[in-house]
């Protein structure tokens, strides 16, 4: 919870004691800001499971040394042994709930050296397989810890092995891991929202976009820049669409942020000529199902995304009464052009990339305008800069790339800072009234 809502549980209970407020108040406004749940003391279960690891490989590499020298059975024997006192040591820590740090630590190390000894098996019975295939046993294993525990650490495990497993099929065997995605989305997913972390919420999210690009990538190259668009612009629309039903300790910022920044960063490279010119090609199915199927549903579910956040079931006159989210019609635009380009029309390739670069140059700078138009109404100092920042970014690359005459690039300088000054004073005005308005009494 954040810092202000408990400054103010704590200053409420003075208030009431020196009888600024009734005690009937006082309960009206604890309902309305519930007491901050118990913060994990993540830097004990950080320290305490980096050092559990550290010290497990290091009884790992003193039996290494003389690993060659020993019996079948005793490597076997040494492997269990050393899964059964790190789980069980866990398990008696946790039990208490007095150590459930140390004890989460130990479960986390017995976690890891399950998996290592997938692989010392392997070797004692010389096992040759498909080394890949050891992934998803170990991701299943921190993933079935993870809601039995629970845990966080073993949900991260999970979701970092089930990504390694999804890259080392593509780029090793040329394979793709198509339930590695699956497993993150409906395995952990869920895990999330019952644990309420912020943290595995955003590693889950990246994990399973990164997923999804060695999914596809190992179809059909051509199908990355789609995929990784089309997640990006569905988190930033969900975002959009969960607002103000904050769960704490997450908000649904966090997938507006995660999404926004995957969007701007790739519209930043199709400004640039030749970057249009060899991404926005026509895509090539060649009949294909597997292709169709997954560029289709990806770009359908973006699709459905953003006609429902431009689309709320609000009527047009209360949507216009409210104002209208020109950054979100930016991003529309750009999922609209590239997807037709994608598809069949192509057109976004002519006279060698200009057409699509000149389009989406304008669409940077009308998104990143419109970025500081909201921050100015809203007055919100975050939408003013990153706007700021963004026009800032695209004149400043035009300007090394485009403009050679000494007079140009001046008139490009003095027009970017009148903007900017001009977009400053309407900042600093609205937030007068808004002090202004806050002051006047009811």
């Amino acid at each position: 919870m954040r810092r202000h809502i408990r400054w103010l549980l704590g200053e409420l209970q003075v208030w009431e004691h020196s009888g600024l407020v009734d005690p009937a108040t006082a309960e009206k406004i604890r309902e309305h800001y519930p007491t901050p749940a118990k913060v994990r003391p993540w830097g004990a279960i950080v320290f305490s499971s980096i050092g559990a690891v550290i010290f497990g490989l290091g009884v790992i590499l003193f039996f290494a040394y003389n690993w060659e020298a020993m019996p079948k059975f005793a490597k076997l024997g040494l492997v269990f042994v050393a899964l059964g006192s790190a789980h069980g040591s866990g398990y008696r820590l946790c039990k208490g709930g007095r150590h459930v740090e140390l004890g989460e630590a130990l479960h986390v190390l017995g976690t890891i050296l399950f998996g290592a000894g997938i692989w010392l098996v392997a070797q004692i019975y010389h096992i040759d397989e498909h080394y890949p295939d050891a992934f998803p046993v170990w991701g299943g294993a921190a993933l079935i810890m993870a809601w039995v525990t629970p845990s966080i650490a073993h949900g991260i495990i999970a979701a970092v092995v089930f990504v390694l497993w999804g890259g080392f099929e593509v780029f090793d065997f040329h394979h793709s891991a198509h339930l590695s995605p699956l497993l993150i989305l409906f395995g952990i997913g869920p895990l999330v929202w019952v644990l309420r972390s912020r943290v595995l919420l955003i590693t889950t999210a990246i994990a399973l976009q990164v997923s999804v690009v060695f999914t596809v990538a190992g179809i059909d190259d051509d199908l990355i820049l789609p995929t990784l668009l089309c997640l990006a612009a569905s988190f930033a629309a969900l975002g959009h669409l969960l607002r103000g039903r904050t769960v704490e300790p997450f908000r649904p910022a966090h997938l507006t942020v995660l999404g926004n920044v995957a969007v701007w960063i790739l519209l930043y490279v199709l400004t640039f000529r030749e970057a249009a010119e060899e991404l926005l090609e026509p895509l090539t199915f060649e009949n294909e199902p597997l292709v169709v199927s997954y560029f289709s549903v990806i770009t359908l579910v973006a699709a459905l995304l953003w006609v429902l956040v431009l689309l709320p079931p609000a009527s047009l006159r209360r949507r216009m009464e409210h104002g209208l989210r020109w950054d979100h019609l930016v991003v529309s635009a750009v999922l609209v052009i590239l997807i037709s380009s994608w598809t069949c029309l192509g057109w976004a390739t002519a006279g060698d990339g200009w057409a699509g670069a000149v389009i989406f140059n304008l669409l940077f700078v009308a998104g990143a305008i419109s970025l500081m138009v909201h921050g100015c109404k809203t007055v919100h100092a975050g939408y003013v800069t990153v706007g700021s920042l963004l026009l800032a970014s695209i004149v400043l690359t035009r300007y090394a790339d485009l403009f050679e005459s000494l007079l140009v690039r001046s008139l490009v300088f003095l027009l970017m800072g009148a903007g900017i000054f001009s977009i400053g004073i309407a900042y600093s005005k609205a937030k007068r009234r808004q002090q202004a308005l806050s002051e006047t009494p009811p």
